[in-house]
This record gives structure tokens, C-alpha cells and sequence, in this order.
């Protein structure tokens, strides 16, 4: 399943907040006690998307000594990519949205990334690979990421 929009009056009867991200995707945020402790009951387990030319992977995890996050995420086409047009948004337990940019140039069939991200209330979060995420591949194919989620905590 695909998520195509949301409900901001259901998202907040249940505990969530949607936001508009600085990359301009809407994201659903937890924000009560419930609704931060389903995120992550849930959100686990889909940190690898598979299709028809590749995967893509996310994974995020505290880092207690800078007090902030890693971020890495990858893919592995079926061919080979020129680059890519990629970025990851979530937000903290305490519903602090952030983005991280990883667009970029490329060779070869396989990529991967990790950048740290120093946000509030890095503690507990989820986060996704942006939906316009793609890459390029030398023979004219564009691959889109699909929506990998990881979370934190």
C-alpha cells in the first residue's frame, strides 16, 4: 500500500499532527503518548522497499554522543545509475520535523549514505525516504525510491 494523502481531523482524533516539510511533503507527526508509542510499534520492519529495477534502505539510529541522529539510507538499481535526486524527512517523539538532502552523482549499480542530523528531541522519532526520491540510470530509467520508513527509540 501507497500513502496518496491525508486527513488532518482523523490524524488529530488519534494523536497525530500533519506538516508540510521544507521539502513540500506532507507527513503525519506523533504527538500525543499513544500515538508515539504506535509509531513505533508500527513504523519498524519496512526499512528496505523493494520494485521492478532495485531497493532502496533506510536506516536511522540515535547517536547519544553528538546527541543527534544517523541517517543512512542506499539503494541497489538494476543497472547503473548517474545519480540521484534523494532526501529523507521525519520527526523527532517530541514532533520536531526535519529534512536531510543526499541528492547527488553516481556510478555503479550500488549507493549508499550517512549523514548526521543534530535535531531536538533526538531520543525517539521515525523517518522516510522523500516520495519524489529517485535515481537515473544510464539507460534512460528513472527509478523511484518508493517509501522506506525506519524509526528510533
Amino acid at each position: 500500500m501507497t500513502i496518496v494523502d491525508f486527513d488532518p481531523q482523523i490524524a488529530e482524533q488519534n494523536g497525530y499532527r500533519i506538516e508540510r516539510s521544507a521539502a513540500g511533503a506532507l507527513i503525519s507527526v506523533p504527538v500525543s503518548a499513544e500515538a508515539i508509542a504506535e509509531q513505533r510499534r508500527t513504523g519498524a520492519g519496512r526499512n528496505t522497499v523493494s520494485g521492478n529495477c532495485g531497493t532502496a534502505t533506510l536506516t536511522i539510529t540515535k547517536n547519544k554522543a553528538r546527541q543527534g541522529i544517523n541517517i543512512q539510507t542506499s539503494y541497489v538499481v538494476k543497472g547503473t545509475s548517474l545519480g540521484h535526486h534523494w532526501g529523507v524527512t521525519g520527526a523527532t517523539g517530541v514532533g520536531k520535523v526535519y529534512t536531510e538532502p543526499f541528492s547527488g552523482l553516481t556510478t555503479g549499480s550500488h549507493w549508499s549514505a550517512t549523514h548526521f542530523k543534530s535535531v531536538y528531541g533526538w531520543s525517539s522519532g521515525f523517518g522516510q525516504i522523500d516520495v519524489g526520491s529517485f535515481a537515473t540510470l544510464s539507460n534512460g530509467a528513472i527509478c523511484h525510491a518508493g517509501r522506506a520508513t525506519s524509526n528510533w527509540g
